[in-house]
C-alpha cells in the first residue's frame, strides 16, 4: 500500500491506495506511484512599467502592480520601500485578493506627501488559503518634473 495524500492523515483509509503495477508493487525510496500533489500555489505580480510621473498629466501617473493567483482566496500585502530599505507607503495589508486584478502607487507617503524621485522597491508577499507564500520584490522608480 502506497499513501496518496501526505497532507492527509495516514489513519484515513481513503488515503492508502495499492502501488501501481509498473513499479512492480511497490516504490521505497522513490515517489509513490498513486502519490496525488496538492495544487500549485504560483503568483504572478509585474508591474506595467518600471518608471511612473504621478503628475496628473493622464500619463503614467499611476504605478500599477497586476497580480494572477492560481487559487482563489489569496492575501495580498503590497508595501514600498525607498531605496534605502525605509518604508514609503503600506498599499495593503492582507487584503483579500480576486484571482486576478490591480493594486496602484500614486507617488504619495503614508502621510499623504509627496514621494521625491528616486527609485523605490514595492515589496509583494501573496499568500493563499493553505498558508503558502510567495514574494516579488520589484524596482520602481518614480520621476519628477523640475
Amino acid at each position: 500500500l502506497e499513501r496518496v495524500r501526505t497532507s492527509v492523515t495516514g489513519m484515513d483509509p481513503a488515503n492508502w491506495q495499492s502501488a501501481g503495477s509498473e513499479c512492480s508493487g511497490g516504490t521505497p525510496g522513490r515517489r509513490n506511484s498513486q502519490a496525488r500533489t496538492e495544487p500549485d500555489f504560483t503568483a504572478q505580480m509585474q508591474l506595467d512599467a518600471e518608471w511612473f510621473t504621478p503628475d496628473n498629466d493622464g500619463h503614467a501617473d499611476l504605478a500599477a502592480l497586476h497580480y494572477r493567483f492560481s487559487q482563489p482566496g489569496t492575501l495580498l500585502t503590497l508595501r514600498v520601500y525607498d531605496a534605502w530599505g525605509m518604508p514609503v507607503r503600506n498599499l495593503c495589508l492582507h487584503q483579500l485578493c480576486g484571482i486576478e486584478g490591480m493594486v496602484a502607487w500614486d507617488g504619495l507617503r503614508e502621510d499623504g506627501r509627496p514621494a521625491p524621485a528616486g527609485n523605490y522597491i514595492l515589496m509583494a508577499e501573496a499568500q493563499d488559503a493553505a498558508g503558502r507564500q510567495q514574494t516579488a520584490k520589484l524596482l520602481l522608480s518614480l520621476l519628477r518634473r523640475q
